[in-house]
């Protein structure tokens, strides 16, 4: 039995069910954007139907509970592109909801500063939820958190960026997962973290994905060091030798030292009205800009797996994105976090594969 993808209008009312696609192909995320694929007959109807801007949702992603309806997972048409052969097709692809922050720029300079919860809400409340310029403003958009511990104190600021891209680093470099759902028609932006599944805890359902429960074909890695880096310089505002530096890790020698400069001159000592932030808290931001440099410069962890998903734990209901669960592979184990979810679907069947990252 197909998916059944209800087509939604902009006040997310259902204006008509596709069960008829040749195949689809879902794609949620941890923390960026998810992605979606279907291959549909091009036809009047559809024509009509799948515009580009126009959201999609699976039925199986509606939630009620009471008085409270949940849309998850919901897409929004990018692209569509047809295909002139014997049985002429779509192929409509395009974002989950996440796309909308790339529509807005962090633009006046915003300071950040308090913790993560304060620093994300700050931040969207700049460019989309109370923005000065109400131009920019995107009504029904609301900002929630489901992260317990948001104990980091962040002290930094942001000009020029796309709102989407900095939170995508911003977030992965701290681990912590995101979306956005439409709770009673309004868009919601979530934070959430993911649960310890491994051996190394006891509050939550242990998963294990091994040869002896039946439930892995396959988990390849490779292991890059070719990029990393663990000590750099930050040079803030100023020329020359009146440069404002500070550097990171510099006790660390010879060849285990791995060197990075980072150009934080965009960081300023002043605030809007003028007046000089003190020398420690400017400081504080180089460091700040340095340590996230530097976190993108970590060794790298790549994995290629082939899961059986719903075998011995049940995805969605014993497992889900964000959540760090153990790999038992043939020649050592792993705790790799689930960074995605493909689930697909065509005339061979339904197929679901899980992504990890290290």
């Amino acid at each position: 039995m197909k998916t059944d993808v209800y087509v939604l209008d902009n006040n997310f009312n259902v204006l008509d069910t596709i069960d008829y696609f040749e195949s689809l192909i879902w794609t949620t995320r941890y923390n960026q954007m998810g992605e979606f694929e279907m291959y549909i007959v091009a036809n009047d109807k559809t024509k009509e139907l799948l515009k580009t801007d126009t959201m999609l949702v699976r039925k199986k992603d509606i939630i009620k509970n009471g008085n409270i309806e949940t849309m998850q997972k919901i897409m929004i048409i990018k692209q569509r592109e047809l295909m002139e052969t014997t049985d002429n097709m779509y192929i409509i692809t395009g974002f989950d909801l996440l796309n909308i922050l790339q529509k807005r720029v962090v633009y006046p300079k915003v300071v950040l500063q308090g913790n993560i919860n304060n620093c994300v809400e700050n931040l969207l409340n700049a460019c989309i939820i109370n923005p000065d310029n109400i131009n920019r403003k995107i009504d029904n958009f609301q900002f929630m958190s489901l992260i317990d511990n948001d104990e980091e104190i962040i002290d930094t600021q942001i000009t020029g960026d796309n709102l989407y891209t900095y939170l995508k680093e911003f977030l992965k470099e701290r681990n912590i997962g995101c979306r956005v759902d439409v709770i009673n028609n309004v868009y919601t932006f979530i934070l959430y973290s993911g649960k310890d599944r491994t051996y190394n805890q006891n509050d939550n359902l242990r998963v294990v994905f091994s040869k002896k429960f039946d439930n892995i074909n396959k988990f390849d890695y490779i292991y890059d060091t070719s990029q990393f880096c663990n000590t750099c310089i930050v040079a803030g505002e100023g020329e020359d030798d009146n440069r404002k530096v500070v550097r990171i890790n510099d006790e660390i020698t010879g060849l285990n030292r791995n060197e990075l400069f980072v150009d934080a001159r965009d960081l300023s000592s002043k605030t809007e009205n003028g007046a000089t932030i003190p020398a420690t808290q400017y400081e504080n931001q180089l460091i700040q800009r340095g340590n996230e440099k530097l976190k993108e410069k970590e060794i790298s962890v790549i994995c290629d797996s082939d899961i059986e998903p719903n075998t011995s734990f049940k995805i969605y209901e014993d497992y889900d994105l964000g959540d760090i669960v153990e790999v038992d592979g043939l020649s050592e184990t792993m705790t790799p976090q689930i960074s995605e979810i493909i689930e697909s679907e065509n005339r061979e069947g339904v197929k679901t594969v899980i992504g990890f990252e290290v």
